[in-house]
């Protein structure tokens, strides 16, 4: 009986560690992070050197994505 408890034990701990680790930045994050914080802001109203506050934007995942992609 001892036995089965150890070992439920350790399956416990086994599921528990395996649900801490973070998942990876999504590769969007990732981008957003490098070039465009330091005007946006982490959450995009910061608004220095003119930057828009994204926030209220009126564009569609298209046209974010163009105007990421072309300036």
């Amino acid at each position: 009986m001892n036995r089965y408890k150890n070992k439920g034990f350790a399956l416990v701990l086994l599921a528990l560690s395996t649900q801490a680790q973070a998942a990876p930045p999504a590769p969007g994050l990732l981008i957003f992070q490098k070039n465009c914080v330091r005007c946006h802001g982490k959450d995009g109203r910061l608004g220095l050197n003119g930057a828009h506050d994204l926030t209220k934007s009126n564009l569609n995942a298209f046209g974010r994505t163009y105007l990421v992609t072309n300036g």
